[in-house]
């Protein structure tokens, strides 16, 4: 017999979508930066659809229909799921206080997915076993016994969100890099046996009309994470066995490498041909023919996979049907009537999640009302237009969409002493919280991309223009055979002790960020490169003068 809730029942049944919802939300909100400024994560956008699509079909089969044994369902152990679920609610909050402050920080953006993830799970189960518990009613229309609910039927749908969440930079970086090597190498292999000269700098190739950089023919990597999250959906939708799942990842990784290598290899070819010129017209049509090859090419293997599989399941309902059936499951099976002795849990949950999102608003806050004023400065261009053989450089069209910065220039002059040089500076106005994603990360990552050889880390050198201290992180490069002094400033206003550069190597600084109620502040970068200086310390001595000419310093007052 099936039964009916109530019309108080039905709002309380309401209950779980809120809260789960926010805290979804939420998530979502933190992770949408990255998805926004990193091209790398732009496919997070589909990720959430994905899952809610997944976790229908899952719904839809017959394992996840609950109906009435005959008999009471057994004990469960409901406490240790409610233990589980208070402390990630509990860890929510201090979570959320440092991403706040710090929302390019990685580690933090696994932590708050991993807690959202758990109370998700946690919520879930939990019905279920109210549902168990209660035999007086049963979830759809009538169909043979099924098994019991288990956990491991929601785990995967929900679990492929992680798919969308940033990678660790230690692990991100040295996987990138190195596949982008090793995209570039074989590149250059296939263009020399194609009797197209071609030499290796870093992840740049240089031909015979000039140097491919990284951003006309970018290694395509950035299609390495999309591909394995195609990899992972296909395998669950035509519910695979997990070695053909494992199978049809590294398909999908050796599919993206050899696109990828096709598209360096193109754009190579067309600017030896051609001109680095014509690279442009050639870029997008070439980035687009490889996301369309190698995402047809996986599907067609999972599909082969499928069809070659024993018991093969029925073909995926249509997607038209999709919408209008994807709530009623969802309700159907998350908000079963008998799932209402859930509520007290579901209140504390969304109290809680109120509770931490109106501290930390009013932490931050408290902290902005009763800032100090700070020392302002800003790059006189006017004065680096005088200075010898002065030139202003363009910022490439693909770094300035990534980084957004409210102003920027880059210009390159020559010292009386011989020198050359080199300068960057960009500002990004307060709030703009996605700079932090793009300034999270030292410079040298970029400069040894380049074919820049790392030679050493400097430490921290201050510099002094009037009553303003610059600090700097110092780094020796080698280019070309001739070493470059690179000096690199990350100053953030309304900090007391600078250089606030430190916070982006420091997870304890990332901490005091939080702790001193600082976020989405105002952020300058300066980034100064110096040829021909004959040692560390004449190369100091020089960056000190030249300081002095193109840095114009005004003190703001504070804020009434």
């Amino acid at each position: 017999m099936q039964t009916t809730p109530t019309k108080s029942g039905s709002v309380k049944m309401i209950l779980p979508l809120l809260v789960l919802g926010a805290y979804w939300l939420l998530l979502i909100n933190q992770l949408r930066i990255e998805w926004t400024v990193n091209a790398q994560y732009s496919y997070g956008w589909a990720v959430p659809f994905l899952c809610l699509y997944l976790l229908w079909r899952r719904i839809q089969n017959s394992e996840f229909r609950i109906q009435n044994s005959g008999s009471e369902a057994p004990a469960r152990p409901s406490f240790i799921l409610y233990l589980l679920c208070a402390l990630l609610a509990l860890a929510y909050a201090p979570t959320r206080l440092i991403l706040e402050a710090t929302p390019e920080w990685r580690v933090m953006h696994w932590a708050l997915a991993l807690e959202v993830l758990g109370i998700t799970l946690c919520v879930l189960r939990l019905a279920s076993e109210s549902a168990i518990r209660n035999p007086q009613s049963a979830i759809g229309p009538p169909h043979p016994p099924s098994p019991t609910f288990n956990l491991r039927n929601f785990a995967f749908p929900i679990g492929f969100f992680l798919v969308a969440v940033p990678w660790l930079r230690p692990i991100e970086m040295p996987v990138i890099d190195g596949l982008t090597r090793g995209n570039v190498a074989v590149t250059i292999e296939v263009l020399n046996w194609l009797s197209v000269p071609a030499v290796q700098h870093g992840n740049v190739i240089e031909v015979s009309t000039g140097v491919v950089g990284i951003d006309e023919a970018c290694s395509g990597i950035r299609s390495f994470q999309a591909t394995l999250m195609i990899s992972l959906f296909l395998g669950e939708l035509y519910r695979l066995t997990v070695l053909r799942r494992v199978v049809l990842c590294f398909v999908g990784f050796a599919l993206s490498f050899v696109f990828n290598v096709g598209r360096t290899g193109l754009l190579s070819w067309v600017a030896a041909r051609d001109g680095v010129g014509a690279i442009a017209k050639w870029h997008d049509p070439a980035g687009i023919a490889i996301l369309v090859g190698c995402f047809s090419g996986l599907w067609a293997i999972g599909v082969w996979f499928k069809h070659r599989a024993a018991g093969a399941g029925s073909a995926a309902p249509g997607v038209s049907s999709v919408s209008t059936s994807l709530l009623r499951s969802l309700s159907s099976f998350i908000l079963h009537p008998s799932s209402l002795r859930l509520t007290p849990l579901l209140l504390a949950l969304g109290a809680w999640f109120l509770l931490a999102e109106a501290g930390t608003e009013a932490w931050f806050r408290s902290h902005e009302s009763r800032s100090a004023g700070d020392i302002q400065w800003n790059v006189n261009t006017k004065q680096i237009a005088q200075l010898p053989a002065a030139e202003q450089l363009s910022v490439p069209p693909a770094n300035r969409e990534i980084l957004r910065y409210t102003e920027g220039c880059k210009w390159a002059w020559h010292g009386e002493d011989n020198t050359r040089w080199q300068m960057m500076y960009f500002y990004w106005s307060p709030g703009r919280i996605w700079v932090k994603s793009v300034t999270g990360h030292p410079p040298y990552g970029c400069l040894m991309a380049l074919g820049w050889k790392l030679v050493a880390k400097q430490g921290v050198r201050e510099f002094e223009i009037g009553n303003l201290k610059l600090g700097f992180q110092v780094y020796t490069f080698e280019a070309n055979g001739e070493l470059v002094q690179v000096y690199y400033c990350l100053w953030e206003e309304g900090v007391k002790v600078q250089p606030a550069f430190s916070r982006n190597f420091s997870q304890w600084e990332r901490l005091k960020s939080a702790l001193e109620g600082r976020r989405n502040p105002a952020i300058r970068i300066l980034e100064i490169a110096v040829w021909g200086a004959r040692d560390q310390h004449d190369a100091e001595v020089a960056v000190q003068r030249q300081l002095q000419d193109i840095i114009a310093v005004e003190t703001a007052h504070s804020s009434p």
